[in-house]
């Protein structure tokens, strides 16, 4: 998406030399890999289901549409201006495109910037402009002029700086083990965002047991510093509330291992699910909701469910829990986090399923293992 739109700059600009280089790139994963990444339906415009996502498919419509075929829609018609690579050198044809009361058969032959013959239904036109009033089917031909001199020109970087990858690092407990530590590379421990301690080893423990922190790890070499590696948040004070214990009406009948609290089934038409406890301090706190989610496989359909969260009756957001992998529910994870106000003493914590526009996602079924309570 992000390189279909400096092709759409680039292209505006007339720079066909660095059009030619930005389409490869948008394409040359697709043809490496022979996959179908960008592919879209045409007539529905919704992306085909291999993987690819909306932004990718618009990307390839834009060049379709707006490069090669180079359509400008304006309020009273469509002005016609390819911008035609000289790789492209073979016949284009576009077949069938709906534009308001008319339907298209659209023919470019030939490269460059400027159109050296373009006619509609055979007949020559004076300018490169077609009437939104034009009703029925049409065919436009376009012939381009093949002028190679292009403007523009392109500034290769020679990347001779190599950055060292992300370290990959897991937590227990109160440690966390670095499993990519390399003793050439320094490692700088981040918490709340800010360079703190340096790792000199392959395992750290925590300072701060007493405050809700967030750690994460970057691996730094003579050039700069990497990527951070994922952010495991440290859980001090707390509070694991079994949801299978508070709506017993709600198990399901699936077998998990030993040490996962026995679930419920959280479907689309689902009952607010109640659990009440006690706190020590009114104040702010954070929830988040242990969860199996099996449903698809990572991609455009796999859906994303949300669930709202409810404290003492009154909105406190809602915890997104993403899918773990196709027919995955034996692993469990923890949802997104919200920020819950609740009072000294007893507290009612209701969730309930929210429909999202994901029609998979509404038909689906999650699976709430626990809820965690923890002070900020």
């Amino acid at each position: 998406m992000v390189q279909a739109l400096w092709n759409l700059a680039v292209a505006k600009a007339g720079n066909m030399n660095m059009l030619r280089r930005g389409m490869a790139s948008l394409y040359r994963h697709s043809i490496m890999l022979a996959s179908c990444r960008g592919a879209c339906d045409f007539i529905t415009g919704e992306p085909l289901d291999c993987g690819t996502t909306m932004g990718n498919a618009a990307g390839n419509v834009a060049m379709v549409l707006n490069v090669l075929a180079g359509m400008n829609f304006l309020p009273d018609g469509i002005e016609f201006a390819p911008k035609v690579p000289v790789c492209y050198s073979g016949k284009k044809t576009l077949k069938g495109f709906n534009y308001r009361n008319m339907t298209l058969d659209i023919t470019i032959s030939g490269t460059g910037l400027e159109i050296k013959k373009i006619s509609l239904d055979g007949k020559s036109l004076e300018d490169n402009f077609i009437a939104a009033s034009l009703t029925g089917d049409h065919k436009v031909e376009i012939e381009m002029s093949n002028d190679d001199n292009y403007p523009g020109k392109v500034t290769l970087a020679q990347h001779h700086k190599v950055l060292p990858d992300a370290p990959q690092w897991l937590w227990n407990g109160f440690y966390a083990t670095n499993y990519t530590y390399n003793g050439i590379l320094g490692y700088k421990i981040l918490i709340n965002g800010e360079p703190t301690y340096s790792m000199r080893d392959t395992v750290m423990g925590t300072r701060d047991t007493t405050t809700f922190r967030t750690y994460s790890l970057v691996a730094i070499n003579k050039y700069g510093h990497s990527f951070m590696a994922r952010p495991p948040p440290i859980m001090t004070q707390a509070r694991n509330i079994s949801l299978g214990s508070v709506a017993p009406a709600l198990k399901c009948d699936d077998v998990f291992p030993d040490h996962y609290p026995v679930p419920i089934a959280l479907s689309a038409d689902s009952v607010w699910v109640s659990a009440k406890f006690n706190t020590t301090r009114a104040g702010d706190y954070l929830l988040d909701l242990g969860y199996s989610n099996g449903n698809g496989v990572a991609g455009l359909h796999a859906p994303a469910m949300a669930i709202l969260i409810l404290a003492n009756g009154h909105p406190q957001g809602v915890v997104v829990t993403p899918q773990l992998g196709d027919k995955c529910w034996l692993i469990k994870n923890y949802s997104s986090k919200v920020t819950i106000s609740l009072l000294k003493g007893e507290n009612t914590i209701k969730l309930r399923r929210i429909n999202l526009w994901n029609t998979a996602s509404d038909n689906s079924t999650l699976r709430l293992h626990n809820m965690r309570i923890i002070k900020k």
